[in-house]
Order: C-alpha cells, then structure tokens, then sequence
C-alpha cells in the first residue's frame, strides 16, 4: 500500500521547503555579493540568445539564455522573482523523486535530509543555472533507474525529456546512464545468475576495449583541458595533462578529488574550502556507509542479486570518470559541476542500501 507522504511527513517537507527558501535568499543577497553565481546574471539579461547564430534548442547555452531572457523580462529584473520559479522547480524535483520512490521508508530521514540539504547542492539549485536543469534530468532518471529495477520497464514522456536534456547539457553522461539500463533490461530477460554475471563481465570488458581504442583521442582532447581553466587564476591547479596518457594515468585519483573538490592543502589554506572540502569527504563516506551493506552481502552470501550493485557502479564510475576532467583543475568548479549528477548518486546510493538490507520481506523486487 502506497503511503501519502504528504500527510506522513509534513514537517520534513516543510522544513526543506524552509532550507531552499533560505538559499535562495542567501544566493541572490549575499554569495552573488561576495563571489559570482556562475552565469546567472548573463542569462537574466538575454546573453546572447539571438547572437552567434540564433536561438538553438540542442545548444544548452541557448536553451538558458531564452529561458533567462523571458525570466528576466517577466521579473522586471528583480533577481529574487526571477530566480523563484527555478528554487520552487529544484524543491519539487527532489520531493517528487522521493515521494515518487517511497525512499524515506528505507532511509534514515536525518541522513536523507541531510543530503537533500547540502550547501553547495542547494546553492547551485536554487537559482536559474544549468545544474537546476541538472537536477530536473537527474530526478527523472532516478526514478527510472528504480522502475527498472523492479521490472517496471515502460518509458514515458518525462524520461524522453529526460534524455533530451541529459543529451543537451550533459550528452557524456548519458551512454553511461543508457548503458546501465539496457543492462538491466537484458537481465530481467535472464534466468540464470551464470548469464546475468557473464552479461556484466561482457559489459566490462566492452568498456576498456572502448576506452582503450578511443586513448588516443581521449589524450588529444585531455591535452586541450587546461586551456579551458588557466584563467582563473591563483584558484587553478598545476597542469597535470603533459603527457599521453596522463589522463589514464591520474583517473583514479582524479575521479575521487574532482568530486571531492578541495585538496587537503587547499582545505587548510582556506576557511571555505574547510567546508567545501568536509562536505565533500561527508558526502564520500556516507555513499561508502550506504554501498558497503550490498557489498558484504553480495560477496559474503552470493545469492543475492549483483545487477543492482553492478548497474549502479558501472553508473557512478562511468559518470565520475568523465566528470574528472572538468574538475580536477578548480575545487569550485568540481563542486559546482558535480551538482549536475549529485542528486542521481544520493538515490542510487540510497536504493542499494534498501534494496540489500537484511528483511524478512524484500522491500523492491529483485531481479
């Protein structure tokens, strides 16, 4: 039986609504005081929505600056009224997703709301900017993602919407996250565990051979990075794309700290960074907390399904792998980015919890 979230929980969904009320405020009076937020105020005034070519629905620049444009004229250039209809988006996406999900069944509700509640999440959420387009794809592919996963397989229009977005904003997400469920899909169509582990270590397999094949143009482009951050100044890191295959050669290293963000020299150096880099390391560890139960089970007991554990690994990996580069040179731009898949990590994360913790009665179907 379905629960009502709405009458269960008021005060959960009150005091969000209180947390991103906040943000708001905080963005548009005191962080777009003290430092930029992003692009926000280029796409309030139109930017270039009719320049370099003309308006473009598959150029996700263009895309923010007609909607900045409309926002900004309605809003008579009222910063707070123009970014309003974007925080009161990012909120419904995330009570929607959960809702939608019965997650706060299975999930501690402190721990839930606690990464909901996120800083830098929030800041980079509550205001009109690509990661609130982010959120939006990353909301609808969360709960896709479970559909799957309890063989619910039909596609609808807000997942086509979906893609279009992901494709638009964030297309080197999207073979990852496509990826992942046609995994699922073939395996429902298994029966044995024997195939659906064959299945995956075909898949792997598949992925290095690509990598491998594509090395060369992976350098080229990894080569180029650097240019696209030397502006920024004392708050840019050293070039560590000299030489082929570097890219390969730091990925493991590189994918954790461009989600992380700070370095731990930049966290002492600097009382932001302090913060940025603890929610950054909390957000790790919880992840690491919500991960290891599948993994025990999975490796301890081996009758429990790995399609989960695998689809969303392959998911996660895949996504932190091509988010690397885009912040591995800037603490803030790694922070700032990562807002674009964060919150499809939480609900993946939060499901394998679920999905492998110990019940007499399996809270989600398995496969």
């Amino acid at each position: 039986m379905r629960i009502n979230i709405r009458h269960k929980y008021p005060r959960f969904w009150v005091a969000y609504f209180c947390v991103r009320i906040f943000y708001l405020l905080f963005d548009v009076f005191v962080y777009g005081r003290i430092s930029t937020l992003g692009d926000t105020a280029r796409y309030l005034s139109g930017g270039s929505a009719f320049q370099n070519g003309g308006l473009s629905l598959f150029n996700s620049t263009s895309v923010m600056d007609i909607i900045g444009l409309i926002l900004g004229r309605i809003s008579l250039g009222n910063e707070l009224i123009a970014n309003l209809p974007f925080m009161l988006m990012s909120f419904y996406c995330v009570y929607w997703t959960i809702t939608k999900t019965e997650m706060y069944r299975y999930i501690n509700k402190i721990v839930l709301f606690i990464l909901i509640s996120l800083p830098n999440f929030c800041i980079w959420t509550s205001i009109l900017s690509k990661e609130s387009v982010g959120l939006v794809f990353s909301a609808i592919f969360s709960v896709l993602f479970i559909n799957f996963l309890n063989r619910k397989f039909k596609i609808r229009l807000r997942d086509y919407f979906a893609a279009y977005l992901c494709i638009v904003f964030k297309p080197q997400y999207f073979p990852f996250i496509f990826g992942s469920l046609l995994f699922i899909y073939l395996c429902s169509k298994l029966r044995t565990p024997e195939a659906k582990g064959l299945l995956s270590i075909f898949i792997t397999i598949l992925a290095i051979a690509v990598l491998w094949i594509a090395q060369p143009l992976i350098d080229v482009l990894a080569l180029q990075m650097y240019a696209h951050f030397d502006f920024a100044g004392t708050s840019t890191r050293p070039n560590i794309f000299v030489n082929e295959g570097d890219f390969m050669h730091y990925a493991p290293y590189g994918m954790l700290q461009s989600f992380v963000g700070p370095t731990f020299s930049e966290m002492i150096g600097s009382p932001l960074n302090f913060i940025a880099g603890l929610e950054g390391w909390g957000i790790v560890l919880i992840f690491i907390w919500l991960a290891s139960r599948g993994i025990i089970r999975v490796v301890k007991f081996g009758k429990l399904s790995p399609v989960p554990l695998y689809s969303i690994s392959f998911t996660v990996l895949g996504i932190l792998f091509v988010h690397y580069p885009f912040g591995i040179f800037n603490a803030g731009s790694a922070i700032r980015y990562r807002t674009n898949f964060l919150f499809l990590f939480i609900i993946l994360f939060s499901y394998l919890y679920a999905y492998y913790k110990p019940s007499k009665k399996p809270m989600y179907s398995i496969l």
